[in-house]
């Protein structure tokens, strides 16, 4: 092989490193505080020191010693510690909260989130379980906003026992560099997806010479290389890839496995060069009608407090509902039909809010029109959540308390989830009018001429799949299980 470069990314953004010598550390000697030193260390410098190993170690210890400095300096380490509360609450907190020994009992709240009853509950269980034991039987874990409700939070828990609050925080991963490796494969019997090659041309990229100048690395054919997110993927980068029409209709997966398994895998499209193409690859074949390519979107509608138990699945939608289009949808309710119906979440209408519990709601009209974010947070601070609506009776419940022709929103919503077989960004579209009236968990995306549109991934049509075109290679290497969990 040729010339390996090696290159970092950064999670947020790219950074490119010489990896020909050690960075070259300065010690400042002047205090200042973390924000202060790396301001002054972007402007004289590039950054505060990053420490990747045992080499970079030792230089930073030998800089500040050379400098006769022996005690504490700051370096560009930090992390965002971010405490939330189990029910989402994210309102005034009344006066200072101080975070004590871990409360193993737990905590429950009824009421509401502004005008809470506490719930002693005398089964020991890890945190999340105890969450779910609250959600499905009360409200959630205890939120505990000022001294009165801390102390009467502890005059709940018997003496000298622990009890679970709903105050947590998420591990914050540190994230680390991944290596991309740029090569040119010149012996065709290499097989790159064999782990010992894998490993062996890790270790070379490694060891690569220190000595060489930076510039004879980097100076010929720097390429642009993807970042596949499970395992390695092979690409050119030197020319569009090829694309394949097969006209033997299959169904999305069929066609999937086909593509992977004959070429690389159904096609991608990223701009306008690789949508012209594919319709230069169609109709040059004479065809002009739909095509698999490797879109598909998964669809998963959830409740606003995160109902997952029996009913979560029950729907009353309208005829021609849900919308899949492709941005987040909503749900409101009209009477005037009596259904359901997926709207955008920007929208303003009225709301149903609920006290009680999940498995026994008191349901509660607002008549304030706001976009669903909004009545969702109106709905958390002043209720419980935005309604979860699991049976018929529940429905006719809501329905009975609404005014004439009213929409007005429910706790239903979905994410847009929609990605390339490949594993490829989603970024450039080309959607056609939306697409409404499906119940599938997943559809499949098809084009024709310049437009997209989804289907049921059962159905069958012809397909492209694109390859990569002989000639210069790069692969790119993911290290997996690179995130350090802090506790």
């Amino acid at each position: 092989m040729e010339r390996i470069l090696l290159g970092v990314l950064y999670l947020s953004g790219w950074s490119i490193f010489s990896i020909c010598r050690l960075h070259q550390y300065h010690f400042v000697a002047e205090p200042m505080n973390w924000t202060e030193a790396q301001t002054y260390c972007r402007e004289t410098f590039t950054d505060l020191a990053t420490i990747e190993n045992t080499e970079d170690m030792n230089q930073l210890i030998n800089t500040v010693s050379s400098a006769g400095y022996n005690s504490q300096v700051w370096i560009g380490l930090y992390r965002v510690i971010d405490w939330k509360w189990s029910d989402g609450y994210r309102g005034r907190l009344h006066s200072a909260l101080q975070i004590k020994d871990s409360f193993s009992p737990n905590n429950l709240t009824a009421g509401t989130q502004l005008d809470p009853e506490f719930v002693f509950v005398n089964q020991p269980m890890n945190w999340s379980n105890a969450q779910r034991y609250c959600r499905e039987n009360f409200i959630d874990l205890a939120t505990v906003r000022n001294n009165t409700e801390s102390r009467e939070v502890g005059n709940s828990v018997p003496c000298a026992d622990w009890a679970w609050i709903g105050l947590y925080k998420d591990p914050v991963p540190v994230k680390r560099w991944v290596v991309k490796l740029r090569m040119k494969v010149q012996d065709s019997s290499v097989d790159l997806n064999d782990p010992a090659v894998k490993a062996n041309i890790l270790k070379k990229a490694m060891n690569i010479d220190t000595q060489r100048p930076q510039s004879s690395i980097m100076m010929e054919r720097i390429l642009l290389g993807v970042l596949y997110l499970s395992g390695w993927s092979i690409f050119s980068t030197c020319r569009l890839h090829q694309y394949h029409f097969v006209a033997e209709p299959m169904n999305w997966t069929e066609a999937q496995t086909y593509c992977r398994e004959t070429y690389t895998d159904l096609v991608t499209i990223e701009n306008t060069e690789d949508m012209n193409q594919l319709n230069n690859t169609v109709s040059s074949a004479g065809y002009n009608s739909q095509v698999w390519i490797g879109l598909y979107r998964v669809i998963d509608w959830k409740w606003s407090d995160g109902y997952r138990g029996s009913g979560a699945e029950y729907r009353d939608w309208r005829s021609n509902q849900p919308s899949l289009d492709t941005d987040k949808r909503c749900v409101v309710i009209i009477d005037t039909y009596n259904s359901w119906h997926s709207i955008d979440c920007t929208l303003t209408h009225y709301f149903i809010c609920y006290n009680g519990t999940q498995l026994d709601p008191q349901f509660v009209f607002v008549n304030q029109r706001m976009n669903w974010s909004n009545a969702q947070r109106y709905c958390r601070e002043n209720f419980i959540d935005l309604t979860t609506v699991t049976n018929d009776v529940e429905n006719q419940e809501v329905l009975n308390l609404l005014p004439g022709r009213a929409w007005t929103w429910i706790g239903l919503y979905r994410d847009p989830d929609i990605n390339w077989s490949d594993g490829s960004a989603y970024s450039f579209n080309s959607w056609s009018a939306s697409v409404s009236g499906s119940l599938m968990k997943m559809m499949c995306g098809v084009q024709e001429s310049d437009q997209w549109t989804f289907k049921s991934c059962e159905e069958r049509f012809p397909f492209v799949c694109y390859s990569v075109p002989p000639g210069e290679w790069f692969t790119v290497l993911q290290l997996h299980n690179l995130s350090i969990n802090h506790v």
